[in-house]
């Protein structure tokens, strides 16, 4: 069946979202990468950090386009209460902007109101999704697919040592708020992350852990902006943990 213009929109904003993961995984492995380096006091080969500034530019093009495609997806919301949907050059992405981009959908032709509105559109894929979940539930339902995986081991004492230093806060300096509820057993619901993951050669150690609230760690994990609050959360528990060792050290005094 063939897609209407609005549904090839959603399309290459679920694409563009993909790609922008992807290359932020490879710009958070590169970073890492380049930080070990620096801890063990060598040079930043220049091969690494060319090819870090390469991942950053294609991100920001990627970044471009993305929001290029919503801008896009948007004029037809606004034309439709126009009684008519219509899609100009200056909103349409740019064909082959970003690594892998698909490309920019053709102008699409006047449509009566309410024809390939985003509200239809969303709707009909809805009842889809679920018709074929419930297609497939009978042979899903209570199923386990047997997984193999490897997890890093972690030093609880490292956690309780960051949630102490923490003072049951959040760390992010910008935070908005973390919720007011508490645990059953009375702790503040905080997150203990690491600025630079296990997996990538972080360290299981308070100087690259911080507490964040689960907003704080959502922003963190997968937010648009991580890579910026890594390097702040990265001078945070920097900070942190430099201060709690000379707090300690003065009442050992």
């Amino acid at each position: 069946m063939e897609l209407s213009e609005v549904e090839i929109l959603f399309e290459q904003v679920e694409r563009s979202k993909d790609f922008l993961q992807k290359i932020d995984r490879e710009i958070s492995r590169a970073v890492a990468s380049i930080d070990r380096h620096r801890s063990y006091g060598k040079g930043v080969p220049l091969e690494k950090a060319d090819a870090l500034a390469d991942l950053r530019r294609r991100r920001e093009s990627l970044c471009r386009w993305y929001a290029r495609s919503v801008a896009a997806l948007e004029a037809y919301e606004a034309a439709e209460d126009q009684g008519a949907l219509r899609s100009g050059p200056e909103t349409r992405p740019a064909v082959g902007e970003g690594p892998g981009a698909p490309p920019a959908p053709a102008a699409p032709a006047v449509r009566p109101q309410g024809a390939d509105s985003p509200e239809r559109v969303l709707r009909t894929r809805y009842r889809k999704l679920v018709a074929e979940v419930e297609k497939a539930e009978p042979a899903t339902h209570g199923a386990r697919r047997p997984r193999t995986s490897e997890t890093p081991v972690r030093n609880p004492r490292a956690r309780e040592a960051v949630v102490l230093r923490s003072g049951g806060r959040c760390e992010n300096p910008s935070c908005g708020g973390q919720p007011a509820d508490v645990t059953d057993t009375g702790e503040a619901i905080l997150d203990v992350d690491h600025v630079e993951d296990i997996s990538a050669g972080g360290r299981d150690h308070p100087v690259n852990m911080v507490a964040l609230c689960p907003n704080c760690h959502a922003v963190k994990t997968r937010g648009s902006t991580r890579e910026t609050l890594r390097a702040v959360l990265r001078a945070v528990a920097e900070e942190a943990h430099r201060r709690a060792g000379e707090e300690a050290a003065a009442l050992r005094a």
